[in-house]
């Protein structure tokens, strides 16, 4: 038994003279929990880890006391020498609170101070206690949401606890884009039935004067420029936004194609419209005289289409509108920056 005792300990030694790693490793090996080996002379330090707990309630901000409360918000009621009735609660789907010996509380669109103040009077009402202070927290609040739709650049639903002006909810959606006409739709959630309000931010306006605020459920719609077609012997054809105020005429929209070319036959412009009942009406435009001043230039609705033919063209015109209607859907649009 000695002699084997031995043996194995000139064994040990041996492995452990010639590489001083094994014997860590071996070690490693016998003792559970011991560290790696790693190479490059240093090894880990490993720590115990806790279990992952679950994450905390969302804090909540600063400005929460000037926010209306709503339905899934989570109350710290405390009564001061009333544990019974202290504790958390609930705005239920019916925007109240239950409390013990109490009942309902309605505290919904309130604030917090506004809500503070009920339930001191529906303590006080109901002789519960005599001079009752309260004190109310939020201590979780339910994420609510403004709708932006439209000719944004970033359309969806922005998070939002408090209301906020039209401009900053436009700058948070990235802007309105080059189609867009300027004119904004809001639709208020509050109440019982559905309000809208119009409004027109001009292009590149910072501050609009009587600017509408957002709150959150509310639904904002950016809406699109009417889109005027210059098509035929014109340098650039296609389709144009009118932005500056939805106003513009014949004249300005040739000016907008880059005017016409040399093969053109100018005297014989036409602009074609589609009224409302869906009938096509041509309707022949005097464009010299316009440009001199002469005539007041022709005003165009959203969806006109301002046809100048060419001279060796003039047949084509003359088989049919619907024709040049047709042409319209391959057009580029343009919007003037």
């Amino acid at each position: 038994m000695c002699i084997v005792k031995f043996l194995s300990a000139m064994l040990f030694g041996i492995v452990f003279f010639l590489d001083p790693g094994s014997l860590w490793q071996a070690g490693a090996q016998m003792m559970p929990g011991a560290l790696p080996q790693q190479t490059g002379g240093s090894f880990p330090v490993r720590f115990a880890q806790t279990p992952s707990q679950p994450s905390a309630v969302q804090a909540a901000p600063e400005d929460i006391s000037r926010i209306p409360l709503s339905v899934g918000y989570v109350l710290n009621v405390q009564v001061f020498n009333a544990p019974s009735i202290s504790g958390l609660y609930t705005v239920d789907s019916k925007g109240v609170l239950t409390l013990p010996l109490v009942g309902t509380v309605k505290v919904d669109r309130l604030t917090l101070s506004e809500a503070q103040v009920k339930v001191v009077e529906a303590l006080s009402s109901g002789g519960f206690i005599l001079h009752p202070s309260v004190s109310i927290t939020v201590q979780q609040y339910t994420p609510t949401y403004v709708t932006v739709v439209g000719e944004v650049q970033s359309p969806g639903r922005l998070q939002l606890l408090a209301c906020h002006p039209l401009t900053q909810i436009l700058a948070m959606s990235g802007g309105e884009t080059l189609l867009a006409s300027g004119d904004i739709e809001i639709a208020k959630s509050g109440g019982d039935t559905l309000q809208k309000i119009e409004r027109r931010i001009p292009r590149g306006t910072a501050v609009v004067q009587g600017d509408a605020d957002v709150c959150p459920g509310d639904e904002v719609t950016a809406k699109r420029a009417g889109v005027v077609y210059v098509l035929g012997a014109v340098t650039r054809p296609g389709g144009y936004v009118m932005q500056e105020d939805g106003d513009l005429n014949v004249v300005q929209a040739l000016s907008l194609a880059m005017g016409t070319t040399m093969q053109a036959s100018v005297e014989s412009t036409r602009v074609v419209r589609r009224n409302d009942d869906g009938s096509i009406v041509e309707l022949r435009v005097d464009y010299k005289r316009m440009v001199s001043g002469a005539l007041p230039a022709l005003s165009l609705r959203p969806q006109d289409i301002v046809y100048v033919p060419v001279s060796k063209a003039k047949a084509i015109f003359a088989g049919g509108a619907a024709q040049v209607l047709g042409s319209t859907s391959s057009a580029a649009i343009y919007a003037i920056r």
